[in-house]
């Protein structure tokens, strides 16, 4: 009876609530069941037990059903999801919550008397579902390799562009970028797929390819175009890395791709808001800032390196001198002056060397190893070029709807300092995404469109420029000071230091480097349903996006001072339309067999234009315009434009949901071939066994344990586009000169056979669930093979050219294996969750008509980034020179005196053997606290940093020194693990002596929060307010100091690259 009470009320809540009449705060029947306790039990004490019922977004659930389980006794949750009901306290009580669409929960009681509850949606589960870009599939069902990340995984992370993210969140995925705040991010699914054209993976977002290039036109100077999407916005990320998954891409989908869904609108009874802030700030991170020596080292070292110079310079036995020296600092002269005697000479060679300016331009007399000691500078360059970066993000958010239109609108705003002076991101964000979308009806619609507008400013990311101030503060030593003493930059540096001007102070402030860019995406789609299991849906989309690179050297120092400045304005603007039309076919007979598929038709259209020009000569600093300078010093500009048409279609099958198997076929036709190569056919097929839903009596038995074993496998090939877009035409521009005469001159020449570079890849693998899937552990083998690549083949130099593009013998080939799992270790009043993942990788070149030797050497069996260096053998102690490995033709190793080309050996390899990540989270009574680390190992790093700058080991009179030449040769010091310093003596070039085990454990990010109960302010009508603190790039441990994993991908520390930062930030989340 009560049951039939229940169904009444559930019914009738909606028909009241529309009348506008409230109804009872509880079932007819409870009261009822609390007459009868008060007259038929009097000797039972009830308790009362409450709380709420809340979705994962803590929206109130009206109406979900709270029942004591084993009986009848139940009560649904009012309009706030607040509930309250009787019980009898005894033993094992339990309490079981359940919502319409929601996975029901049954929580013990215990002692507790406020119990509070988050139902998750059943069927949408944000990790049991896999998006591929042409439809959702259970996860269960499918047979691909895919991982989710849910938008809890990187919400509030305090990172300008979305991929910074990722890093350690999945299995296989390696994402190194600069610490610039909107800085491109380089990222590699499960190894390298060219030699030639990019490896990054496909970006695909609401089922729409986004292009990932460079705006800027430069590659120093990245502005990324996935700092214009606001992480707030996304709802889940899924990575495709199979054939299975990527063909359906075919040659976009090669090196992997990452399927972005945004949040979209949902059913409810009201319009709800959400509105995030957080706030914090950033300084260099510790581990990567150098460690150099102070003002008074350098003067020690210096002179004893000069010393050494000027006793090297009187000629014959310079050891035998240098010893008697030494040995007997009074009494052997060297041409008339003993050990002290040389020494001041090289003391006052540092006076006349660093002496300091004066504003008028003359300079001081001072004496730094006497009266005037304490006048020496100690300037911290890299202190003087960074700063603590504010960090502050805002965004707010409503959704609601009905079944005839769900919308999701957002606003967002982000304002991110760099550490490096005068660098920052602001990116302001607007979404709109609309939809009606109801199966029951024949026609549904939708639009999903983003407006956004970013600012970066910064100096170059990458490459060796002085106007680079990280660059230029590695190299200045600490005796050269920043400021004259009337306040000005100083730019008078010894010997021509960096050519004599480029105060990296100054770089900052005022040459102007901005890159601001402007995107409208927009996606529109039409469905009509002419059948439950059959629909038509056609999509149009437009991406839209103009960028700009405004850099202005000032015409008092550096780059600018000999053009009296410099001014360089890059326009750029794309236009890709894609339209995509599906034909999706669903249909399931007798509960048993299901069929899934699709066919499309796509077709794509990209446009690219862009124009720079570069004016000097400017009167003044004061607003630096194009129309400012008095003369043009170089124009130039271009179009690029190409097409695509695409044949796509796939069909899966499962019987019982058991066994499962699909294939795939597309096929493109695009415009960067010639009309008779331009043709790719990419297929795939796969399947997968669910042995656990077997009938078999021993697959019961083991169902407590392993309630889900799941073997599947796929195979397909796929190719490659090459990066650019006329590679087989032969261009022309008209630039060229002859008779005094404009004359069309040949700038490319092309190659007619341009072909397709092809990728074969394998995987197969086991989902388990274990224990009712509190345990999901996912393992998996992998072999891509890629070949027929892409290289510059030596072509006769009668064709006018040293080297054609051409498809190639060499190849790529990628394997390992790959493990994923997630644990809900505790799943009661405590929770504590578990996320791990651990990926191997083996890139091997084959194919290779002859080795490509470089720091990295490309050879047939060897390692992608093999290092191919002379191996250093440490420091010879009679003579205090660097000694090297070298080899006889047997292949014997013996040590020598000097670096060979002969000698240079494979050393290692920058890329790791194995990378993952952990992550741990808990939580317990409104409070929460999360970690990740990430990891990696078998693999060596070259610290770029040591083996560019010339200043190591006494090359230079100028650069600064590592706090590693505190223990450098002398007599005295023997057994040193620097060489003797002596002032412009040559350097040998890159070796073992600065390669280091590369293995690192990373805590990336920690966050702790606390989420106040719903009632605190239910008054003012919000569900919820949580507030939290985070640290990003906390902490990192290595073999090599100054080494972060985040900043490298290929092994190699550049000297330039902008430094991480750890950022420290508090914020809110609220809901009303």
């Amino acid at each position: 009876m009560k049951d039939k009470f229940l169904l009444f009320h559930i019914l009738l809540i909606p028909v009241i609530s529309f009348a506008g009449v409230r109804p009872l705060e509880a079932p007819i029947w409870e009261y009822e069941a609390t007459f009868s306790s008060a007259t038929l039990n009097l000797s039972v004490q009830q308790v009362e037990i409450k709380g709420y019922v809340y979705n994962p977004d803590n929206v109130p659930l009206y109406g979900a059903i709270i029942r004591e389980e084993g009986t009848n006794n139940s009560v649904l949750a009012d309009k706030d999801g607040a509930y309250s009901i009787q019980v009898t306290p005894k033993e094992g009580l339990k309490l079981s919550f359940s919502f319409l669409g929601m996975k029901p929960q049954t929580i013990e009681v215990n002692d507790r008397r406020n119990i509070q509850v988050t139902l998750v949606p059943l069927e949408n589960k944000i990790d049991e579902v896999v998006v591929t870009g042409y439809g959702n599939i259970n996860k269960e069902e499918y047979t691909g390799s895919a991982n989710v990340i849910s938008s809890n995984d990187i919400a509030n992370r305090p990172v300008g562009s979305f991929e910074n993210a990722l890093g350690g969140l999945t299995p296989g995925l390696s994402i190194s970028s600069s610490g610039q705040p909107g800085d491109i991010a380089e990222v590699r699914l499960r190894g390298f797929g060219s030699m030639n054209s990019s490896s990054q993976p496909l970006y695909v977002i609401d089922g729409i390819v986004f292009d990932q290039e460079n705006t800027t036109g430069h590659s120093g100077a990245v502005s990324s175009p996935m700092a214009t999407i606001n992480p707030a916005d996304i709802a889940s990320i899924t990575i495709l890395k199979d054939a299975a998954s990527a063909s359906l891409y075919g040659s976009q989908g090669a090196n992997g791709v990452i399927v972005i869904t945004t949040k979209q609108g949902g059913a409810a009874d009201r319009m709800r808001f959400n509105f995030s802030a957080q706030g914090g700030v950033s300084h260099i991170f510790s581990a990567v800032k150098p460690e150099f020596v102070t003002a008074e080292q350098y003067k020690e070292l210096w002179t004893e390196g000069q010393m050494h110079r000027l006793v090297q310079a009187q000629g014959g036995d310079f050891k035998q001198n240098l010893d008697k020296l030494y040995d007997n600092k009074l009494g052997y002269f060297l041409d008339g002056r003993n050990y002290y005697q040389w020494h001041k000479l090289a003391q006052q060679d540092f006076n006349d060397y660093y002496a300091l300016q004066k504003p008028d331009g003359t300079y001081y007399n001072y004496d730094f190893w006497g009266a005037d000691a304490d006048k020496l500078p100690n300037t911290d360059w890299f202190d003087e070029i960074t700063r603590p970066a504010k960090f502050q993000q805002y965004d707010f958010s409503m959704n609601g709807g009905s079944t005839n239109l769900k919308y999701f609108l957002s606003l967002g705003y982000l304002d991110q300092e760099g550490i490096i002076l005068n660098s920052n991101l602001k990116r302001y964000s607007m979404r709109v995404n609309l939809n009606s979308d109801d199966k029951n009806k024949l026609i549904n619609w939708g639009l999903n469109s983003t407006i956004s507008s970013t600012g970066q400013s910064g100096p170059l990311t990458s490459g060796s420029s002085y106007n680079m101030p990280h660059y230029a503060a590695l190299l200045l030593p600490s005796v050269v000071p920043a400021y004259l003493e009337d306040g000005s930059y100083n730019f008078r540096f010894p010997n021509n230091l960096l050519n004599g001007n480029h105060n990296p102070i100054a770089s900052a402030y005022d040459n102007i480097r901005q890159r601001p860019q402007f995107t409208l995406f927009t996606s529109a789609w039409a469905r009509v349903n002419f059948k439950p299991w059959l629909n038509f849906t056609s999509d149009v989309a437009q991406y839209y996006i103009t960028g700009r690179r405004v850099d202005y050297f000032d015409k008092e120092f550096g780059s600018g001072f000999g053009a009296n400045g410099e001014l360089t304005n890059y326009n750029s603007r794309r236009v890709k339309i894609t339209n995509k039309n599906t034909l999706n076919f669903n249909y399931t007979i007798n509960n048993r067999h299901r069929f899934n598929a699709l066919a499309a038709l796509e077709l794509v259209d990209f446009r690219q234009e862009w124009n720079s020009i570069s004016v000097v000569n400017f009167m003044t600093d004061e607003k630096p315009v194009l129309s400012t300078g008095a003369e043009v010093s170089s124009w130039s500009g271009s179009g690029y434009d190409y097409t695509m048409v695409s044949l796509v279609s796939k069909l899966d099958y499962s019987w019982r949901y058991r066994y499962f198997i699909g294939a795939s076929f597309r096929q493109d036709q695009s415009s960067r071939f010639s009309p008779e190569h331009r043709t790719g056919n990419f297929w795939s097929v796969s399947g997968a066994y669910r042995i656990t839903n077997e009938p078999w009596d021993w697959v019961k038995s083991i169902k407590p344990v392993f309630n889900n074993i799941k073997f599947k496998g796929s195979y397909g090939y796929n190719g490659t586009l090459p990066s650019s877009y006329y590679n087989w035409r032969t261009l022309f521009n008209g630039t060229g000169r002859y008779n005094a005469e404009h004359a069309l001159s040949q700038s490319f020449r092309g190659t007619y056979d341009l072909s397709w570079e092809k990728n074969k890849i394998l995987n197969v693998g086991v989902d388990l669930g274990m224990f009712k899937d509190k345990i999901k552990i996912t393992g998996e083998y992998y072999r891509r093979k890629s070949s027929d690549l892409l290289q510059d083949v030596p072509v006769s130099k009668v064709s006018g050219y040293n080297t054609m593009l051409m498809n190639t013998t060499a190849g790529i080939l990628n394997q390992g294996f790959e493990v994923d799992v997630n644990a809900n270790i505790i799943d009661k009043l405590f929770k504590w969750n578990v996320k791990a993942n651990i990926a191997t990788l083996h890139s091997k070149y084959y194919g290779l008509a002859q080795d490509i030797i470089g720091t990295h050497i490309m050879r047939n069996g060897e390692s992608v980034n093999s290092w191919f260096l002379n191996e250093f053998a440490g420091i010879n102690s009679h003579t205090g020179q660097l000694l090297f490995y070298a080899y006889e033709n047997a292949g014997n190793k013996f040590i020598a005196d000097n670096d060979s080309p002969s000698a240079r050996r494979v050393v290692g390899k920058g890329i790791p053997t194995a990378t993952g990540g952990i992550s741990n989270s808990w939580s317990y009574q409104g409070w929460d606290l999360s970690t990740l680390f990430t990891f990696g190992w078998g693999h060596q790093v070259m610290d770029g940093r040591k083996s560019s700058r010339i200043g190591i080991d006494g090359q230079s009179l100028d650069y600064d020194l590592d706090i590693s030449q505190l223990d450098r040769w002398t007599p005295d010091n023997i057994y040193a693990s620097s060489r003797i310093r002596i002032n412009g003596q040559l350097s040998p070039g890159a070796s073992t002596r600065y390669l280091y085990d590369g293995d690192y454990l990373k805590l990336k990010n920690i966050k702790l929060g606390y989420t106040f109960a719903p009632s605190t302010f239910r008054k003012l009508h919000i569900n919820s307010v949580s507030l939290f603190g985070q640290v990003e790039n906390l902490w990192v441990w290595t073999d090599l100091k100054g080494y972060d994993p985040d900043l490298q991908i290929d092994g190699n520390i550049g000297a330039a690259k902008y430094p991480t930062a750890t950022t420290f930030t508090f914020g809110l989340n609220m809901n009303f």
